[in-house]
């Protein structure tokens, strides 16, 4: 008998209205974060994730000059002119890059 496997295509659907791409940081109501120190750079190897990198732990975003993998990881922020969103048909809308 054979295995059947079922894959499960979401649907992409529209940004809303009131939801605004941007491709820089942007803080308009001057909102003053807690400095929480210098975390040094992380020794991860393969991927950041919160229970291994000192900086997802500390909640603080990876960058070139605090990653061990220079920000090229799961913890560091992401500017992709190619994302979409999809309706997952079970816990809402969910963010993927759409494929190139």
């Amino acid at each position: 008998m054979a295995l059947q496997t079922r894959y499960f295509l979401p649907n992409e659907v529209s940004w809303p209205d009131n939801v605004h791409k941007i491709d820089q940081w942007l803080n308009p109501d001057k909102v003053e974060f807690k400095d929480v120190g210098d975390l040094g750079q992380c020794s991860c190897a393969g991927d950041c994730f919160l229970d291994t990198c000192n900086n997802a732990e500390g909640a603080v975003d990876c960058t070139e000059d605090t990653c061990n993998l220079y920000g090229r990881c799961s913890n560091a922020p992401r500017n992709l002119s190619t994302l979409k969103l999809f309706d997952t048909g079970r816990v809402g809308v969910g963010v993927s890059p759409a494929p190139t």
